[in-house]
């Protein structure tokens, strides 16, 4: 009896056992859902979120759909896809940065608001400036005629107290030269009123110029004061995974929407096995320094490189 080991098979019944055997696993691939680039997926999870944030899950959920999609477009496929039980945790932590940040936030608000009020106050100075002068000048011109007026009169009375018989005609026009004058008196005195008012209202503005102004600085100076504890290295975020398996990103800060796109995108570039690049524009470089939130062809290259060889 010939032994097992001596025992041959054709050739084409290899070649249908082979075949059999990948239909087989395809079969299994379709059955459980899956495909090859299935295998690529990284299926997240947002879980806990500070309210202090001020931003709804709904906003979180898009706002890390927006940087998916920005690594998606890039390699032509999903990778990532959101998933109530996903693997990656994502929360939002509120830590010292935020708050400092908020602070920072409240602070260039009250610098803006006084800034705006005083530019306000300056225009509404000139404008004020410009009357007074108009005021002034009208003023003067009229103290000017009223003096003329007053000296001429001055002189004919002279003249008059001088002659010995002064004619009744001659009085009467005397009289009536000093009731006008004494009605120009009256609406100069109304108009150095007037005049003094505006000049008071200005004075009055320039005391709040000069305290807005001071408060302006006295707010620029607290800015700086308080930006030094953003100072130096720190994170906007980190994706971790620890001894048991478990990976996540944690969001610590966010300055705005496309500072907290930048920063979703360079921690789940990281999920995906991308290291940091040297380059400050770009979205895996260390720091999240620029505002873009477009990736470099070499924040491209990386994923497409990383996609092809899972």
């Amino acid at each position: 009896m010939d032994n097992k080991s001596d025992i041959t098979y054709p050739s084409r019944v290899i070649f249908r056992a082979f075949l059999i055997l990948l239909t087989c696993i395809f079969i299994e691939c379709v059955g459980s859902g899956q495909s090859l680039a299935g295998d690529k997926i990284l299926r997240y999870r947002i879980d806990s979120v500070d309210t202090r944030f001020t931003l709804s899950r709904k906003d979180i959920s898009d706002i890390v759909h927006q940087a998916v999609f920005l690594w998606e477009k890039a390699v032509g496929h999903t990778i990532f896809k959101e998933d109530p039980q996903g693997d990656i945790r994502i929360d939002f932590v509120y830590d010292k940065r935020q708050a400092v940040t908020d602070s920072l936030k409240i602070i260039s608000e009250d610098i803006d608001d006084a800034k705006s009020s005083y530019n306000k106050l300056m225009s509404r100075y000139d404008d004020i400036l410009v009357v007074v002068e108009k005021k002034k000048g009208a003023y003067i011109s009229d103290n000017n005629s009223y003096l003329t007026a007053l000296n001429d009169y001055q002189t004919e009375i002279d003249a008059a107290n001088n002659k010995a018989f002064v004619s009744r005609d001659e009085f009467q026009r005397f009289q009536k030269k000093k009731h006008c004058l004494d009605l120009q008196l009256i609406a100069l005195q109304v108009k150095r009123s007037d005049l003094q008012r505006t000049v008071d209202e200005l004075n009055d503005m320039v005391g709040v110029i000069g305290k807005i102004a001071s408060n302006h600085n006295s707010q620029i100076i607290n800015y700086k004061n308080t930006r030094k504890d953003l100072s130096g290295e720190f994170d906007a975020g980190r994706y971790e995974m620890n001894i048991y398996g478990e990976k996540s990103i944690t969001i610590f800060h966010v300055k705005d929407r496309e500072k907290l796109v930048r920063a979703l995108a360079h921690e789940l570039g990281h999920a995906q096995g991308l290291k940091h690049s040297k380059n400050p524009d770009s979205i895996m470089y260390y720091l999240n320094r620029s505002d873009s939130i477009r990736l470099l062809p070499e924040d491209i290259l990386a994923m497409q490189a990383r996609c092809s060889s899972n």
